[in-house]
């Protein structure tokens, strides 16, 4: 998907470090003044100033590794009271660039529940309770390829003192004389369905989608996520030449607010392109790139896809194009309990130790392409590599 963020459209990348999803509140106790709106906002300007103590109070709500903004279109603050009488706190940044876009929920010791860093375009916010589930909604408004004009809602749910994402979804998608909604019919802690609009002409399948509470993810699944998908095809199959920036992924997201890194040549010359599988993948100097071979380790059965690897660091990244049907977790013996709904629909897991080794998985879906990447390395060499680990994932590419 091709984004102008002059448009007010946001970051529909794959991008994986961009979100982080905390659940729960184990963090130590903050020092200073309880939560308030005069004192976040105190805080935050100077976090932005380059105060990396105040930053890290606040869970690194800033990225300081980026030249910032100096003004922020809005800052908006709510709070919820819990069953056992304590306070959250949401706050809801939004810039003109979204590469900036924070939604968080502290509690009173600046002790952090959530905070997303994928949010696109104009946003606004709303709060509500599904039965004695509190929950908070931040609605995006963006535009892509100039012309199409987007909305997505997520759903952030609080279950048993931990937040979550429990549901993102398109709700909208209108060009022209085109005008094409999902609409929520209900809303319960074990189900969401929703209702499907478009114009009369055009003829489809299903016209209702069926989310069920997955315990496992804490969010609402559907095996079809009709509307997204139809979203996805429309947006793709859209050709014109496009006049506003455009936002596609990391590098073209930093050359948005005037900075590069060696992410760049990540995404401006990705030197690994599958056209049998239909991707593509930077991989730097120095590592082998096996084709078509029958990969083995973590896998219930072997199965043919590209494995690349690093000898000297130990390291390995294999990508296996699955069924669009499929799910990672028929051919590992892991949970990915984690997902990212963009362009892309990612699924993950944290990284687990193996022996002496992080692994991890990720599920990555397109229309009916679907993909599972593992990824493997020493904990010595992740530590010392993992700018270069993450700047292998994020640049995969699909061409769907």
């Amino acid at each position: 998907m091709i984004i102008g963020y002059r448009s007010r459209a946001g970051i529909l990348f794959l991008l994986l470090a961009a979100i982080l999803l905390a659940g729960g509140c184990e963090a130590e106790k903050r020092p200073g003044p309880p939560f308030s709106a005069e004192n976040f906002k105190l805080f935050y300007e100077k976090a932005k100033s380059g105060d990396k103590v105040l930053n890290d109070s606040l869970r690194g709500i800033v990225d300081l590794t980026l030249p910032q903004q100096i003004k922020y279109n809005k800052m908006v603050f709510d709070s919820i009271l819990t069953k056992d009488r304590k306070h959250l706190y949401s706050v809801l940044i939004e810039y003109e660039n979204p590469v900036f876009n924070r939604f968080a929920v502290y509690d009173s010791a600046y002790n952090l529940y959530l905070m997303d860093k994928s949010l696109n375009g104009y946003l606004s916010y709303s709060k509500g309770s599904i039965d004695s589930i509190q929950y908070f909604e931040v609605l995006e408004n963006f535009r892509s390829k100039d012309d199409i004009n987007l909305k997505r809602l997520s759903i952030y749910t609080l279950r048993k003192n931990e937040f979550e994402l429990a549901w993102r979804s398109y709700i909208e998608y209108a060009i022209e004389t085109e005008y094409r909604q999902q609409l929520i019919e209900a809303l319960t802690p074990a189900i969401i369905t929703t209702r499907i609009e478009v114009e009369p002409k055009l003829k489809l399948v299903d016209f209702k989608d069926t989310f069920f509470f997955d315990s496992t993810t804490n969010s609402y699944e559907s095996n079809k996520r009709v509307f997204d998908r139809l979203v996805d095809g429309w947006v793709a199959k859209y050709k014109k030449n496009v006049s506003d920036s455009q936002i596609t992924d990391l590098a073209s997201a930093l050359r948005s607010i005037g900075t590069t890194t060696s992410v760049d040549s990540v995404h401006k010359f990705n030197n690994e392109k599958n056209k049998k599988a239909g991707f593509s993948i930077f991989i730097p100097e120095g590592w082998r790139v096996g084709r078509d071979v029958f990969i083995s380790k973590f896998l219930k059965k072997p199965m043919k896809g590209a494995l690349y690897s690093n000898i000297s660091q130990g390291a390995s990244i294999s990508v296996i194009e699955i069924g669009g049907d499929d799910m990672a977790e028929n051919h590992v013996d892991y949970i990915l309990d984690q997902s990212v709904q963009r362009y892309y629909t990612v699924r993950f897991n944290d990284n687990v130790v193996v022996k002496k080794n992080y692994v991890r998985f990720f599920e990555i879906s397109c229309i009916d392409k679907k993909y599972l990447i593992i990824f493997e390395a020493p904990i010595f060499s992740y530590e010392k590599n993992k700018q270069m680990y993450s700047d292998i994932i994020n640049s995969f590419g699909v061409e769907c």
